[in-house]
């Protein structure tokens, strides 16, 4: 009886988020959503709409997230439908927050007009190309 017990409880702490849900895109609310490979193969991956965008409804199989008047194909449910916001918490960091501050690290080292990669500036090159030919 305890090993019934035991092996029950130890399924119950194994469960994850895409259990009993299909490939697809899942809205855990207006600004979150669950990817589910639809394999044990894979890891299941949660995301933020970005750029003003929102969740519009409980699963669909392209990216959930589009502006209040647009559409969203094979929208199925309402927000929160499939995933029991309960029982399921989604973590503190996202898988496009990485790629987001990376991305935004990369426009900002690159917006420094007159900067080259190693720090020196294209008008201290000019001045000694200047400089090289005038001698």
């Amino acid at each position: 009886m305890f090993l019934v017990v035991l092996t029950f409880i130890a399924t119950a702490l194994s469960i994850g988020p895409c259990d009993n849900l299909t490939l697809g895109y899942y809205c855990y609310d207006k600004s979150i959503f669950l990817y589910c490979p639809g394999s044990d193969k894979f890891v299941e991956s949660w995301w933020r709409c970005k750029g003003g965008s929102i969740c519009k409804c409980g699963k669909t199989v392209s990216n959930p997230c589009a502006f209040d008047y647009s559409d969203v194909d094979f929208c199925n449910g309402r927000v929160g439908t499939y995933i029991n916001s309960s029982i399921v918490t989604p973590p503190e960091t996202f898988a496009n927050d990485k790629l987001y501050s990376s991305q935004a690290q990369e426009v900002n080292e690159s917006s420094s007009l007159g900067v080259m990669n190693d720090g020196t500036t294209i008008a201290s090159v000019l001045f000694v190309l200047v400089l090289y030919v005038l001698l």
